[in-house]
């Protein structure tokens, strides 16, 4: 079997400090489509004026606490008419959204958990749909690289397992919280099952082999034919 040729791209937070100066991803874009990129990753945190808060919030780097998007705000917001501007004025590129929500019952950090048809998640269905349309015109290689493209939402959660007060890593199935299972399991049924939205979800702090099991036991959950959209990033 061919192996699907490998794609240039770009993610948005190596541009923060030039976005904390001037919150305009558009040239940014265009300077990463004339180096030679295909695809673009926008991480929430580091999308300049395509993504605002509920609440008064710094626009900074993304990273600190008082930053619009910073790691598991619950007060972030994407700006869907900002990001549909951006995706239609480079058409040739494809897109996929990052975000950091608090997705794992229980764990680690103050922020509440993100509601699976609250308006932060709705919102970031939708930037994700939209932002996953095909590249037009579509380039000679599609056929091999269409797999990789799509409208793509991946979920970081930014709690740190291991720690003082926060669980140990995950080592079999009976380890995982119910409720973690339950809640991961909705935000899949939404974003995949009637989105059609591929799903990736992380940690920032559990080893790959216990977001395996993780996995393992949430697509239990879904019906088959969505299941397998439903992956891990790291």
């Amino acid at each position: 079997m061919d192996t699907p040729p490998l794609l240039l791209g770009a993610i948005s937070n190596a541009w923060s400090v030039q976005l904390e100066q001037h919150p305009d991803l558009s040239p940014l874009v265009a300077h990463a489509t004339a180096s030679g990129a295909r695809h673009v990753e926008l991480r929430m945190g580091s999308l300049g004026d395509a993504e605002a808060s509920a609440v008064d919030r710094t626009r900074g780097t993304g990273y600190n606490s008082g930053d619009i998007g910073a790691p598991g705000d619950p007060n972030w917001l994407p700006v869907i008419s900002k990001l549909q501007a951006l995706a239609d004025a480079y058409p040739q590129l494809t897109f996929n959204l990052a975000v950091s929500f608090k997705i794992y019952a229980g764990a680690g950090t103050a922020a509440p958990l993100v509601d699976p048809r609250g308006e932060q998640m709705t919102l970031a269905i939708e930037a994700a749909k939209l932002l996953g349309r095909p590249p037009s015109p579509l380039p000679k290689d599609w056929a091999a690289v269409r797999s990789y493209c799509g409208p793509h939402l991946r979920i970081v959660d930014p709690a740190r397992f291991g720690s003082a007060g926060a669980w140990s890593s995950w080592e079999s199935e009976d380890d995982i919280p119910d409720d973690t299972v339950t809640h991961i399991a909705a935000i899949a049924s939404r974003v995949i099952s009637e989105n059609g939205v591929r799903l990736s979800i992380e940690n920032a702090g559990q080893p790959f082999r216990s977001m395996g099991v993780l996995l393992a036991r949430v697509r239990r959950c879904l019906p088959e034919q969505h299941a397998a959209e439903l992956g891990l990033c790291f």
